[in-house]
């Protein structure tokens, strides 16, 4: 690591170290509650599970900008992985950091080589299934000027463009917004004025950026369905669309009916690796009337679960869901009874993921420590070095996404009331 604080000045540990402390004064935490940043150095750090301790903490971010701040010799990534574990279920729900790893991915001593599936796979499978985390993966090429260190051999190099690989790992919404925040910072080699040659990015993660509100709407007349407005004095359904049902004036063969149309691609991101396609799935609770009192009500208790919505009523067509209400489906639901019910549609991807655009460029920016060590040994000075933990990191946290149940992201959805009358 220190090849790559000696390449210059301003140099990338030095705008890596500074942009995450202006990360967390930005308008992604509160005025009132500004985040804190910490940094440490692991580099030779073991962690024991009986007596967790951190990593050596660094006084100042500036020495790591600094050549002489770095001094071990090997990337212990698995013991770092499992105190942010350690960290992770310490903190409690809603407490979560966001951890920020800096590596060079190398595969140097013997547990990485030997069982790198078991132990950085270990830990990232438990973050990412267990404690339900996304980690994105950045890499930028950056000037290197210093020793490699292969195993049990020093090799001289100094070169332009040896990838530089950071690991953020937490929760999703926190992943998104710091790759965010370093995209739109205008410094390189962060943000999205670096080249794809020098920068590229993958998320692996089980949650949406953001879910996209889908609004119900009438169409035509002779449905039984009218927008007449009633009042709800139910906590969280002010501002949701309220619709009236007449089972009586609904005519089954009428094309007239209430439509909701959801996009299940919404706000996914190229660099996001998952599998595209459609899934849509609808629900209904029905307003138990006697647990319901507005002086003192628990929006948590006073719907009940009633239905599923059948699949008669939904069209598919692409990323597009498209779900129709009309007699028939309300008689299926058993919503064409006196009642008031809460209708949830949620549509999404899923699909198990083998291979993904997403992150081709893992196995292009690839070496093994055999090719990388031959191609130093000719040239100190050669372009375009790989990485060799990339390869299996990819293997790994493709691997997670293949497991049956955990390939389904919920992308967009629609809430809205319907009273029977």
């Amino acid at each position: 690591m220190r090849g790559y604080a000696a390449a210059g000045n301003p140099n990338a540990l030095g705008n890596l170290m500074s942009l995450s402390l202006n990360f967390t004064k930005s308008s992604n935490y509160a005025p009132s509650a500004p985040g804190t940043t910490r940094f440490f150095r692991f580099g030779d750090y073991r962690f024991d599970a009986k007596s967790p301790e951190a990593p050596a903490l660094v006084e100042t971010a500036e020495q790591l900008a600094r050549p002489a701040a770095f001094n071990e010799e090997n990337t212990r990534l698995a013991d770092v992985l499992r105190w942010i574990e350690h960290r992770h279920d310490k903190a409690g729900d809603g407490a979560d950091p966001l951890s920020i790893v800096v590596t060079d991915l190398m595969l140097d001593d013997r547990e990485a080589v030997d069982a790198f599936e078991a132990s950085v796979g270990g830990v990232l499978r438990n973050l990412m299934i267990d404690e339900k985390l996304s980690v994105g993966l950045l890499a930028v090429r950056v000037p290197f000027n210093g020793n490699v260190f292969v195993g049990d051999t020093t090799l001289r190099a100094a070169v332009p463009d040896r990838p530089l690989i950071i690991l953020m790992i937490g929760d999703p919404f926190q992943v998104r917004a710091f790759y965010d925040y370093l995209d739109t910072s205008e410094i390189a080699p962060f943000s999205s004025d670096t080249a794809l040659t020098n920068r590229r990015f993958a998320l692996f993660g089980l949650e949406a950026s953001a879910i996209a509100e889908a609004a119900p709407q009438l169409s035509g007349t002779g449905s039984g369905f009218s927008s007449r407005s009633f009042s709800l004095d139910v906590p969280g359904t002010q501002d949701l669309k309220k619709f009236s049902f007449r089972p009586g004036a609904a005519d089954e063969d009428s094309e007239a009916r209430l439509r909701v149309q959801l996009d299940a691609g919404a706000n996914k991101e190229s660099y996001e690796v998952i599998g595209d396609e459609p899934v849509s799935v609808g629900f209904v609770w029905q307003l138990d009337e006697a647990a319901f009192d507005p002086a003192a009500c628990n929006p948590q208790q006073v719907w009940t679960n009633y239905a599923r919505l059948g699949p008669d009523g939904a069209l598919s067509k692409g990323q597009r869901a498209v779900y129709s209400l009309g007699l028939d489906e309300m008689e299926a639901a058993g919503m064409d009874r006196k009642g008031t019910y809460l209708v949830q549609m949620i549509a999404g991807q899923r699909g198990l993921v083998r291979e993904h655009e997403a992150v081709e460029w893992m196995g292009e920016w690839s070496d093994t420590n055999d090719r990388l060590t031959s191609r130093l040994r000719q040239s100190a000075t050669t372009r375009g070095l790989g990485v060799p933990g990339l390869q299996p990191l990819r293997n790994i946290l493709l691997a997670e996404l293949l497991i049956p149940g955990r390939e389904e992201i919920e992308r967009s959805s629609a809430q809205f009331v319907i009273r029977t009358e």
